[in-house]
């Protein structure tokens, strides 16, 4: 993470806590004087955005370390454990303002209706959007995981502050006490919504597959060079913003001298990391084209695997002699979707039935993004 991006999203990040504090004080004191749990609880959930934004701060502070012997792919990371923590936050507030709208069902109070609350809460109204938007607006540019939950978070105060001013307007002109009614919706709908930021925050943390606008950009880097065939195999680790790093398989012509495929690794790596910021580690996979024999059976062995499902891969696919006989070696990539089991034993019978000289050996790829190159090796 640069110094810019840091001082940006610390910026950022102090202007959250200054104004929740301020909405929180207000609010407060509003409640207190009206009796209303409902604008207690909103101010309770302004206490807890201020806390929220301080861990936002703080985790970019100790995400901004560089990398050292013990994290050698940096501490990016702990911005994504400070959304968590931001997320996690947002669930204890609802929770507790689900348990203060039960107790006021039981034991209700009067309540009063003084014209300044009507005014602080449309001034936290207006002061949410702009926070909404500040943080939309430096979340997409930062691609920072805190500052769009920060982003949620706001819109969805947005709507729990205007649920407390209708709930109020509404009691008052009919002299109904929806106090309690409102309190514990807007508990159970923050509640539910900490349960969506939980898991978007623990995503990139447990690691998942990336955006396939990034799949698509690093298959026209690779393959954008003519000499290429193709390429698979493909794994991207997210270590954080601005840490991403990545490999894969480049095919290339067995008869390529081993300095002319240097180069051509060497030079693609060097393009994706000017022109995407990842830093990826290829490997050459040796491609005999010119083989007859070869070219039959990869056409055989892609043919069954597709009717078993369109979406199996077939690559690096070889026949190596030797003293018992030859083996057909091959790597398959199946989705999650399809039984390892069943394309293991389909595949050795379909082989075993047309080339029964053959001994068949099987690699399962696991964890790896399919690429849209649509031959496989």
């Amino acid at each position: 993470m640069d110094d810019e991006r840091l001082k940006k999203g610390m910026m950022v990040s102090a202007i959250g806590i200054m104004c929740n504090v301020l909405l929180a004080v207000m609010k407060l004191a509003a409640g207190v004087l009206s009796g209303m749990i409902s604008v207690v609880a909103d101010s309770l959930n302004n206490f807890s955005d201020s806390a929220a934004s301080i861990v936002s701060l703080v985790g970019f502070k100790i995400s901004s370390k560089p990398a050292d012997d013990e994290h050698p792919f940096g501490h990016a990371r702990y911005e994504y454990i400070a959304g968590l923590v931001v997320a996690f936050l947002v669930m204890m507030v609802g929770v507790e303002l689900v348990k203060s709208s039960i107790e006021k069902f039981v034991s209700p109070t009067d309540i009063e209706y003084p014209p300044f609350m009507y005014v602080i809460l449309v001034i936290s109204i207006v002061v949410k959007c702009f926070m909404m938007i500040m943080y939309t607006t430096e979340g997409r540019k930062m691609q920072s995981t805190v500052l769009k939950a920060a982003a949620k978070d706001s819109f969805f105060d947005m709507i729990i502050t205007g649920s407390v001013l209708a709930g109020a307007l509404i009691s008052m002109i009919w002299n109904v006490n929806l106090d309690a009614v409102v309190g514990l919706a807007i508990g159970l709908f923050i509640a539910w919504t900490a349960v969506g930021m939980v898991k978007e925050t623990l995503e990139p943390l447990v690691g998942r597959t990336p955006e396939r606008e990034t799949v698509d950009e690093l298959e026209r880097m690779i393959t954008g060079d003519e000499r290429v065939l193709g390429a698979h195999d493909l794994m991207v680790h997210d270590y954080g913003p601005g840490h991403i790093f990545a490999s894969a398989h480049v095919e290339l012509p067995a008869d390529m001298k081993l300095t002319e495929c240097h180069d051509i690794i060497d030079g693609i790596e060097e393009r994706v990391m000017a022109q995407s910021g990842i830093e990826i580690v290829l490997h050459a996979d040796p491609i005999v084209s010119d083989d007859s024999e070869t070219a039959v059976l990869r056409n055989f062995v892609r043919e069954k695997a597709r009717s078993i499902s369109p979406d199996i891969g077939i690559h690096e696919l070889r026949i190596v002699p030797g003293p018992d006989g030859s083996r057909l070696l091959f790597d398959c990539r199946i989705p999650d979707t399809v039984d390892e089991v069943r394309v293991r034993r389909e595949l050795k019978e379909a082989v075993g039935e047309s080339y029964p000289k053959l001994r068949v050996s099987i690699r399962i790829d696991h964890g790896f993004v399919a690429l849209n190159k649509p031959e496989d090796r």
